[in-house]
């Protein structure tokens, strides 16, 4: 039987032009999470991780998001 990978998902609107840099980021946290392109337009971009991961994803965001323009006030995801 094939069994589908089950992922926790946080959908971020981030600046535009900082989409590479979490992307970036995320990489050089082996392991951690991936990310994908929502719309490149606004900075819509998914975060994706193992559901064991996802307090250590969070502590991530709240560390670097400044970097790539979130905000407390975007982190709805204490």
């Amino acid at each position: 039987m094939n069994q589908q990978p089950c992922f926790a998902t946080i959908i971020l609107e981030i600046s535009p032009e900082r989409i590479y840099w979490l992307k970036f980021l995320l990489e050089g946290e082996e392991g951690l999470a991936g990310q994908s392109t929502v719309n490149k337009k606004n900075g819509r971009v998914t975060v994706y991780c193992a559901p064991e991961q996802i307090l250590e994803l969070k502590r991530f965001l709240r560390i670097n998001g400044p970097s790539f323009g979130l905000t407390w006030t975007d982190m709805d995801i204490a």
